[in-house]
């Protein structure tokens, strides 16, 4: 449906075109955008100049967005797909969201979209409550967006789930702590992984077998998935599983029930982080023994949510 401000974001995107790099989500803008309005208002203007040349102008216009249509659609729809990175915080951290967002943002691939999912319970007065320059530093780059969840806290699980409504089913997602920072190719690598395996399984930064799911490696930091792989959470996440505040192991859990696998990573694995991009505020790097009490008892609490919501066998996997 047309509207003032789609055009005018329309055309945002066509003054930046001088630049170098074009993010996926200004080629999505572009894609989507009903290209009759733009034709029309050349047509418009061609009623005061009827002559030739505009009628070129016209004819030209509409042959050259007509062909980049099709390319768009048969040579590569990747690229109306989108890179995003999720991630959230609370009171005790957010001083340091800028340095990690900062951080995110100079990577070799950067993302076409960076959701910071904060609850209102938490920041009741919204941006006033938040420092300073992180308002600014988000202000200042249309990439970067505060998304402020309503309702009740669900503490780690606000960090991608609430995200979702915003995406398409093949954006891709990777879901950032807020007290790692990135190595400088690390999108890039998992990116990279991602496409090695087709683009058919989520990348984990783990290289631990689960020991419930049989193929399957344990969730952790900065992992890749796709929201295609996390649709239904909404039927699966209840206050028991909240009250988990175990992110990682939902999503591994999504994955299953909806069909799919992962893959650890060829570079930067959770250890290698924690070791060494870690801002280190709290007893993040958990003994192995704790990681393996911890993961039992979100898969009984998960084992009770399964029964109820469906008939998959958790034991055949």
């Amino acid at each position: 449906k047309f509207s003032l401000n789609r055009f005018v974001v329309f055309f945002d995107v066509i003054h930046k075109s001088d630049i170098a790099f074009i993010s996926k989500r200004d080629i999505r803008i572009i894609y989507n955008f009903h290209i009759f309005y733009i034709l029309f208002i050349i047509y418009c203007g061609c009623l005061d100049h009827i002559n030739i040349v505009w009628k070129f102008v016209y004819y030209l216009c509409k042959f050259i967005f007509r062909i980049l249509n099709i390319c768009f659609v048969i040579f590569d729809k990747n690229l109306v797909f989108m890179i995003v990175v999720c991630m959230t915080s609370w009171v005790k951290r957010i001083k340091n969201v800028k340095t990690v967002v900062e951080n995110i943002m100079k990577n070799t691939i950067q993302p076409d979209r960076l959701y910071l999912s904060l609850s209102v319970e938490e920041f009741p007065n919204r941006e006033i409550d938040l420092p300073k320059d992180l308002v600014n530093y988000f202000n200042s780059d249309g990439r970067l967006i505060i998304n402020w969840v309503e309702g009740e806290n669900t503490k780690c699980m606000k960090k991608v789930f609430p995200v979702l409504q915003y995406l398409e089913d093949d954006d891709i997602i990777i879901a950032a702590d807020d007290d790692i920072l990135f190595p400088v190719d690390l999108i890039e690598s998992r990116i990279n992984d991602f496409n090695k395996f087709d683009k058919k399984y989520s990348i984990t930064s783990n290289k631990k077998k689960t020991g419930i799911f049989n193929n399957m490696y344990v969730a952790s930091a900065i992992s890749l998935y796709t929201k295609r792989m996390l649709k239904n959470w909404d039927k699966y996440l209840n206050d028991d599983i909240i009250k988990t505040y175990n992110d990682d192991r939902t999503y591994l859990y999504m994955l299953w029930l909806n069909g799919y696998l992962n893959k650890p990573c060829t570079k930067y694995c959770v250890d290698d982080l924690l070791l060494s991009f870690s801002l280190n505020m709290d007893d993040s790097g958990l003994s192995k023994n704790k990681q393996i009490t911890i993961g039992k008892k979100y898969d009984m609490v998960a084992i009770k949510r399964l029964k109820k919501i469906t008939d998959k066998d958790i034991n055949n996997m």
